[in-house]
C-alpha cells in the first residue's frame, strides 16, 4: 500500500503536491483496508485505490463512495451499502434519480468475481 501511494505520489506534478495533506489520510486508511473515492479524487489516487481492490486477496476492504464511482471506478464489489437515498448538489437536496440508484446497486456481484452481490 505504501509503495502504490508513493508511486502515485511521482505521478502528481510537484507544484501540484502543495496542500494535498489528504492524500496522507488516503494512505492512512488504506493500509487499514479502508478507500474513498469522488469526483474531485485525483487520477493517480483513484488508480491506486482500483489496484488495491483488485489485488488478490482485495487490499481495499471498504469503499466509501458517491455514485460516481459507479462510473469512474472499475472494482469488483460483493455488497454496496446506500447510507441515504438523497443527494446534495450543495445548495438543494433531491432523490436519488432510479439510473443513479441502479448504477450503484449494479456494482454487487460482478460477473467473474461473484456468484452473487448484495
Amino acid at each position: 500500500v505504501f509503495i502504490a501511494f508513493e508511486a502515485a505520489m511521482r505521478r502528481i506534478p510537484i507544484e501540484d503536491r502543495e496542500g494535498l495533506e489528504i492524500i496522507e489520510h488516503c494512505r492512512e486508511l488504506a493500509l487499514r483496508g479502508i478507500g474513498m473515492h469522488h469526483s474531485g479524487l485525483l487520477i493517480p489516487i483513484k488508480e491506486v485505490y482500483e489496484k488495491l481492490m483488485q489485488a488478490r486477496p482485495p487490499l481495499i476492504k471498504v469503499l466509501l463512495a458517491t455514485e460516481t464511482v459507479a462510473c469512474g471506478v472499475d472494482t469488483p464489489t460483493k455488497t454496496v451499502v446506500f447510507t441515504e437515498v438523497h443527494k446534495s448538489d450543495g445548495k438543494n437536496r433531491r432523490l436519488l434519480h432510479g439510473t443513479e440508484t441502479m448504477q450503484m446497486a449494479g456494482r454487487a456481484g460482478r460477473r467473474g468475481f461473484d456468484v452473487e452481490g448484495h
